[in-house]
């Protein structure tokens, strides 16, 4: 694996002007966590795709890779909603972003699927800052593009 994570990294300098990702794909929480440090010490920029709340989060959070959030599971459930808003107080908005894994037929549109999914974390308590990082900000940073100029990014308030 470590060879291939470098092969990528050769790959990064030379062909696409520095702006690759490593996805992790269905990987078990061991292999995110062993991708998301290879990958970073590689110096390439790591999405967890889809790995849920597994321990490893806070992590690779520290290692700078970003872990994603599927709309498709935060609006259909519940559960999905509260395991949602749960990783984003676990480890923080700034390390989410949030994808809609809406593409199959039995879904609704994803530019709906996004909506739905924002609904349903401002019922939880998300703030409009959070999300902002989430659909926007973060995945400008791992894209290595600037921020979108219509976000401004309040201080994150202080919880007592």
């Amino acid at each position: 694996m470590k060879h291939l994570i470098g092969v990528m990294a050769k790959i990064r300098t030379v062909d696409s002007n520095g702006r690759m990702v490593l996805a992790t794909g269905h990987a078990t929480p061991e292999e995110h966590l062993l991708l998301a440090r290879e990958g970073r010490a590689q110096g390439l920029n790591v999405l967890l795709t889809h790995p849920g709340d597994i321990p490893q989060l806070q992590e690779t959070a520290k290692l700078g890779a970003f872990a994603e959030l599927t709309a498709s599971a935060i609006y259909k459930t519940a559960a999905g909603r509260k395991m949602a808003a749960g990783v984003i107080r676990k480890i923080g908005a700034e390390h989410l972003i949030v994808s809609t894994d809406c593409g199959q037929t039995s879904n609704v549109y994803p530019t709906d699927c996004l909506v739905l999914a924002a609904r349903a974390l401002r019922a939880e308590g998300v703030t409009q800052r959070e999300l902002d990082l989430m659909y926007k900000v973060n995945p400008a940073k791992l894209l290595g593009l600037a921020p979108p100029e219509d976000v401004v990014m309040a201080p994150t308030p202080v919880l007592r």
